[in-house]
């Protein structure tokens, strides 16, 4: 039985741990603290 749950949660576990690696590659840049309103909306 505890072997058909952990089987099941296998292909949750991949598809977490892809997206985890996938998150890891982006480069996510704050905005400056002295942008204008406009320029600071893109990083919305």
């Amino acid at each position: 039985m505890s072997s058909h749950i952990i089987a099941s949660h296998q292909p949750a576990k991949e598809r977490l741990v892809n997206l985890l690696k996938e998150i890891n590659q982006l480069e996510i840049n704050s905005p400056e603290p002295n942008m204008t309103i406009e320029k600071k909306k893109i990083f919305m």
